[in-house]
């Protein structure tokens, strides 16, 4: 379970730090 909870929370985080990014990369 530590390790499914951790991997999701991995991957979301991965999901918003690209999805900043691509965002901030689309306004500029």
């Amino acid at each position: 379970m530590d390790s499914y909870f951790e991997k999701g929370i991995f991957f979301k985080g991965t999901l918003w730090v690209k999805g900043d990014v691509h965002f901030g990369a689309h306004i500029v």
